[in-house]
């Protein structure tokens, strides 16, 4: 899939390589054993997530963590407005977006200060994502910090 990479204040075209098994149907709705892998390629590099935690969450962020300073993806995953619900969400999607209250939103520093959100956010979003909106997510902002 293809994707932005902020590279020292320029966009790049990068390209997100992803392999999902399933594995078989479990007892309990959902799969016995999945396998997530995500790959980001840009400017003939390759940087890959663990392969380890199942979460395309967690696979992006550990890509992003190999990053150097001044890089990121620019997508829904490090926007400042988007956050996940704290009851949990799915494999892939379910962000929230609230850029359409990103004052009130600047201000939430913690669970107790999303709950005040929480059903108000413009849409749904998947972590690859990117709206016009964009920003760059600020650390300690947010549900997520």
């Amino acid at each position: 899939m293809s994707i932005l990479v902020h590279k020292h204040g320029k966009s790049v075209d990068g390209s997100l390589f992803v392999e999902l098994l399933l594995g078989d149907f479990a007892p309990n709705d959902g799969w016995d054993n999945p396998h997530l892998r995500i790959v980001l390629e840009f400017d003939g590099q390759q940087f890959a997530g663990s392969g380890t935690s199942g979460w395309f969450e967690d696979e992006l962020l550990s890509i992003q963590a190999q990053l150097s300073e001044g890089v990121f993806i620019k997508s829904c995953i490090n926007c400042l407005y988007s956050d996940y619900s704290p009851a949990g969400h799915g494999l892939f999607g379910g962000m929230m977006c609230f850029r359409n209250l990103k004052g009130e939103y600047r201000k939430v520093k913690s669970k107790q200060d999303f709950w005040a959100l929480y059903g108000r956010q413009d849409r749904y979003v998947q972590e690859t994502y990117l709206c016009p909106e964009f920003e760059r997510r600020i650390p300690g902002t947010g549900y997520r910090g």
